[in-house]
């Protein structure tokens, strides 16, 4: 474990969360996180906010792609950060943690399969959710709510996400 990691779970430990659970019929508002390609074309994830909004969800989706500057624009509901979003052990910015505790959300969708990616574990953390779902590949303290198990070399995107929405719709 580095200080990274160290000083996350610490910060993991202080938090104090009350779940609300929403079906997945009564969420409106749902938060993607993803990791970016390098390449930044993100046609799997825009293809799943199509898939989310058929169903008339609001979606917004944040991603962070490991690298100096991403060059997709930024958008409303589709931004993608970068190195610059964060600071000192990978934490979010002051500006950024401001911006996003204003956002409320019924449903966290956590696509990343890279546990050890804490920038999108420190906007998981961070968000004002209700329900938050993800990957089970993190020691504890768990950040999500809901986890699912996939076999490793399954661990893919497209098939997290599937299995988040069949478990969300059949406790509905």
């Amino acid at each position: 474990m580095n200080i990274s990691q160290y000083i996350f779970g610490r910060t993991v430990r202080k938090q104090q969360r009350t779940v609300k659970y929403h079906s997945y019929a009564q969420s409106r508002n749902i938060l993607i996180l993803f990791e970016s390609e390098l390449q930044e074309r993100h046609t799997q994830i825009k293809q799943l906010i199509k898939e989310l909004q058929k169903e008339g969800k609001e979606v917004t989706a944040w991603g962070y792609v490991d690298k100096k500057q991403a060059v997709t624009a930024v958008l409303r509901d589709f931004r993608v950060l970068d190195k610059q979003s964060f600071g000192l052990f990978h934490r979010p910015k002051k500006a950024l943690i401001e911006e996003f505790e204003k956002m409320h959300f019924d449903l966290l969708i956590d696509l990343n399969t890279n546990p050890e990616l804490l920038e999108l574990r420190y906007l998981t953390l961070l968000a004002n959710a209700d329900l938050k779902t993800g990957l089970a590949c993190y020691k504890e303290p768990y950040i999500h709510d809901m986890m699912i198990s996939l076999p490793d070399e399954k661990s893919d995107t497209i098939m997290l996400f599937d299995q988040i929405l069949h478990y969300l719709k059949t406790i509905s």
